[in-house]
């Protein structure tokens, strides 16, 4: 039984700290690294306490894509909704050009039809002329090329090739 309060002692301070972390905005704090110290002193074992960790980020992780999914969605719909009101929009001009109006006052809105101003509208209808065509130059870095003579041992002062850093992979 004490190991079952351990363990449980050890997943309630996971889910603090990650209470900690979410109103933090993600930045990380000496309280927090104490925490996760408590954190692994609680369990039953180091192991245990590792899995009570990697079981909550999992699900922090699964939590995080479902949000990017339903992020997706939302933007979908928004999408449609911005193209439907510029539909109905359209069609509103439309009928007020039609019948010759170029204000009208109803209950809640009134509705104008405006003309941009600025710059006369202007479109391209063919090949345009070199002399009306400006050059942008790019530079891009050769990574390649700079990793190749850094391998081969050359010193380059703007450049130098470093360890990867270990990760964490959770299987």
């Amino acid at each position: 039984m004490k190991s079952l309060t351990r363990v449980h002692e050890a997943t309630a301070a996971a889910q603090e700290l990650e209470e900690m972390l979410l109103d933090s905005s993600g930045e990380l704090t000496e309280e927090m690294e104490g925490q996760f110290a408590i954190l692994t002193q609680q369990a039953e074992s180091f192991p245990a306490a590792i899995d009570d960790v990697l079981s909550l980020v999992r699900d922090i992780e699964a939590r995080a894509e479902a949000r990017k999914a339903e992020a997706d969605r939302l933007k979908q719909r928004a999408k449609r909704d911005e193209a439907v009101a510029a539909w109905f929009k359209s069609q509103v001009l439309r009928t007020m050009q039609a019948q010759g109006l170029k204000k009208i006052e109803c209950l809640r809105w009134r509705a104008t039809v405006a003309q941009p101003g600025g710059k006369p509208a202007m479109e391209l209808i063919g090949d345009v002329p070199p002399e009306y065509v400006e050059q942008e130059i790019i530079h891009v870095t050769d990574k390649d090329k700079i990793r190749t003579e850094l391998e081969s041992g050359k010193i380059l002062s703007f450049a130098r090739l470093v360890e990867k850093q270990p990760y964490l992979r959770i299987s």
